[in-house]
């Protein structure tokens, strides 16, 4: 009399593994591809709370005072916060176009450009 054997054989536990191992493989660059997300957004959050600190400090303001002191600090804020972060500002009283940057960016902001690397670009007029 042959005997039937019942359960599992190494073959389909091997093919079950190797499955397994694949859809933790997805689950980890799902995870990967969030974190790198969580971080672009995060620096775009900073960038522009500088910019709106910037824009509150040139809103109190008025033409006597220039603005080469506190543009040293902001820009010294910027080198802390973001990775290589740098702000500018361009303009006379009573418009200015503050422009900040981070990351490995060339100096070119023509339209606003979001991620690990970037730049936030804000025309004010101070009325």
């Amino acid at each position: 009399m042959i005997k039937a054997f019942s359960g599992f054989t190494l073959i389909e536990v091997l093919i079950s593994l190797t499955l397994l191992s694949f859809i933790l493989l997805g689950f980890e660059q799902v995870e990967l591809y969030s974190l790198h997300e969580t971080y672009a957004a995060y620096y775009v959050h900073l960038a522009a709370a500088q910019l709106n600190s910037m824009s509150a400090f040139l809103h109190t303001i008025n033409n006597t005072i220039s603005i080469e002191q506190p543009m040293a600090i902001w820009n010294a804020q910027n080198k802390e916060l973001l990775p290589n972060g740098e702000g500018s500002v361009r303009g006379v009283y009573p418009r200015y176009t503050m422009t900040i940057y981070w990351g490995h960016l060339s100096h070119a902001c023509q339209t606003i450009q979001l991620g690990t690397a970037g730049c936030i670009q804000k025309n004010i007029l101070i009325s």
